[in-house]
């Protein structure tokens, strides 16, 4: 695996186990994005939300802080303003862990959150 793309897993993993200390809750677009968190070590509850919002009611009142991991494309910004704006004041929303993982997929010309499953697949193979 080339340096870039190691150093990029390994902070995403070191990401991951920060936010397990630090997170009850993620939220992403879908199952492949919720094994790519999962893929890095987060052990904490991940839901897949596609636009339908009415079904957070029952989640977040179990919950004190999430983490909103929707892509970083269009559709993706769109969806997590959405979720912002639903949730707004009825928990806390820690918004640092996603400019975080954002910046490290950009880093590597990805946008997508499934993407990490490429990175931990390449990451077996070239060890």
């Amino acid at each position: 695996m080339n340096s870039k793309l190691s150093r990029v897993h390994q902070e995403l993993l070191n990401l991951a186990s920060e936010m397990n200390a630090d997170v009850e809750l993620v939220i992403v677009e879908g199952k492949n994005d919720k094994k790519a968190i999962q893929s890095i070590g987060f052990k904490r509850k991940v839901i897949e939300l596609n636009s339908d919002l009415s079904s957070l009611e029952n989640i977040i009142k179990k919950y004190n802080s999430l983490v909103i991991l929707t892509d970083f494309d269009k559709a993706g910004k769109e969806l997590e303003r959405k979720i912002t704006k639903f949730l707004a004041g009825r928990i806390k929303i820690k918004t640092t862990y996603r400019r975080k993982f954002g910046k490290l997929l950009g880093s590597i010309g990805r946008r997508d959150i499934e993407s990490i499953n490429n990175l931990v697949k390449f990451d077996k193979i070239y060890k």
